[in-house]
C-alpha cells in the first residue's frame, strides 16, 4: 500500500494510529480470476456501510472500473481492473471539509495505470535505480555514534530512513519526515542537546536480521539525562536508523 498527501514535508506526521494528515491510499491486489471491479467492490473488499452504493464507471479510459459513492454522490473509493490486478484507491480524511474533499478527489482521480505501450516504453527508457549500498548494523551504529558526538546532522542523515519514529516504551509513537527531524536536531544541538551513543553491544530482535537497537543517553538542555534506544532496521542488505525509543525510568 502507498500513501499520498498534499501536506508539506514540514507538516507530514502521524502516530501509531495512522497519518495525522488527510491522505489518499492506493493498494494493488492480485485478481487472477479476472473479477470485474464492480464485483470486487460488491464483495466487500473495501468495506460497506449504510448510505453507500456501488457504481460501474469508466476511469481514466478504462471501462472496467467502479466506485463507492454516498447518497449525495460523494465518491469514497475507486477500483480499477487491469492486468489481472485490482488497483484500489480510497481516502483517509482527518478533516472532511469541502476543501479537503476537493483535494482528496483530485488526488484520487489522478490515478493513472500505464497502458501496455506506456509500460513497455518505461521499461525501455527509464534507468533502474542503483541499489542501496550494503551497510552492516555495526557500521550504522558507528555512524550514529560519530554523528551525535560531533552534533552533525549531515552525518546522521546518511543512515536515516525517510521518516523517523519517536516512541515511548510501552506507549504511543509518532513519526516525522527525516528532513524535519534533522532541522529540529540542529536547532536542539545549538540549544545544548547532548546524545551519547553506546555503539556496542548491538541488541538484535528475536527475528534475526530484521531489527536491532543500540543504547544511548539523551540529555535535553536543562533536563535530567534519559536512557533511550536508537532503533535500526534492515532493508535488503542495508541497515538504517529508523527512530528513537525512550525508555521508562
Amino acid at each position: 500500500m502507498e500513501t499520498f498527501t498534499n501536506a508539506t514535508v514540514e507538516a507530514e506526521t502521524g502516530t501509531d494510529t495512522g497519518p495525522a494528515n488527510d491522505v489518499v491510499l492506493v493498494r494493488v491486489e492480485p485478481n487472477p480470476t479476472g473479477m470485474t471491479a464492480l464485483a470486487w467492490l460488491e464483495a466487500g473488499h473495501m468495506g460497506s456501510s449504510a448510505g453507500t452504493r456501488y457504481e460501474q464507471i469508466t476511469f481514466d479510459g478504462n471501462p472496467d472500473a467502479a466506485r463507492i459513492v454516498t447518497t449525495d454522490g460523494t465518491a469514497l473509493a475507486y477500483a480499477v481492473n487491469a492486468r489481472f490486478r485490482i488497483y484500489a484507491v480510497d481516502r483517509g480524511l482527518r478533516d472532511p471539509r469541502p476543501a479537503s474533499e476537493a483535494a482528496a478527489r483530485a488526488i484520487m482521480t489522478s490515478l493513472h495505470i500505464l497502458r501496455d505501450a506506456e509500460l513497455a516504453e518505461a521499461r525501455a527508457t527509464l534507468a533502474t535505480p542503483s541499489p542501496a549500498p550494503a551497510r552492516s548494523a555495526e557500521a550504522t551504529a558507528d555512524t550514529l555514534a560519530r554523528g551525535f558526538a560531533q552534533q552533525d546532522t549531515a552525518v546522521l542523515v546518511t543512515v536515516a530512513q525517510e521518516c523517523l519514529t519517536f516512541a515511548l516504551e510501552s506507549a504511543g509513537a509518532a513519526f516525522y519526515a527525516t528532513a524535519k527531524v534533522m532541522r529540529d536536531l540542529a536547532t536542539d544541538f545549538g540549544r545544548g542537546l547532548s546524545v551519547t551513543v553506546q555503539a556496542r553491544p548491538i541488541e538484535y530482535a528475536s527475528a534475526p536480521g530484521t531489527g536491532a537497537t543500540v543504547r544511548a543517553t539523551w540529555t535535553d538542555p536543562g533536563q535530567a539525562p534519559r536512557e533511550v534506544k536508537l532503533m535500526l532496521q534492515k532493508v535488503g542488505d542495508t541497515w538504517y536508523w529508523i527512530g528513537v525509543l525512550r525508555l521508562r525510568p
